[in-house]
């Protein structure tokens, strides 16, 4: 666990005993004591073998984690990059409202598009011909306004890039 304090003595972490009933992983922002007060910090390993004496976590902050192992290892690096100190760069990473779960009764069914374009595509392209541009859409509430907005850019083709005006 890494302090969330602005200084490079605390980039090593410290170890502390999860107590149970909490559940934590790399990423989760959490509470411990240290010299006497009770800071937030950052979770960035877990997994180590129990070790008598160590002082216990005070508990989770938030339901979700706010960073993984990949996200983690690019923090290190911009840390040892720019040379700031690793909590500074995990707290300018970290959302500033905690996620939370939520209970949700569960998501729509995606809706079924017809047969994919990419076959004619590939096959017009591979003869040297230009298939002209598409759009797909969901059945969702913005959908016919999409559509609308579409239609005239797409109905007009497509213009190089090198051809359009700079100003």
């Amino acid at each position: 666990m890494v302090p969330d304090l602005p200084t490079f003595a605390v980039d090593d972490g410290f170890a502390y005993e999860v107590p149970p009933g909490v559940e934590v992983e790399v990423g989760a922002l959490v509470r411990v004591p240290l010299g006497g007060r009770r800071v937030p910090g950052f979770v960035v390993a877990m997994g180590e073998a129990e070790r008598p004496g160590l002082r216990r976590l005070l508990g989770r902050r938030g339901d979700l984690p706010v960073f993984g192992r990949g996200l983690l290892e690019v923090m290190r690096w911009a840390a040892i990059h720019y040379v700031a100190p690793l909590p500074v760069v995990l707290g300018k990473g970290a959302p500033l409202n905690l996620p939370r779960r939520r209970e949700e009764p569960g998501l729509p069914p995606v809706p079924v598009l017809g047969a994919s374009p990419l076959p004619e595509v590939s096959a017009a392209g591979a003869a040297g011909g230009h298939v002209g541009a598409r759009y797909l859409l969901g059945a969702g509430p913005w959908g016919g306004a999409l559509a609308c907005l579409a239609a005239p850019v797409l109905a007009a083709g497509t213009t190089p890039w090198w051809w359009l005006p700079r100003w």
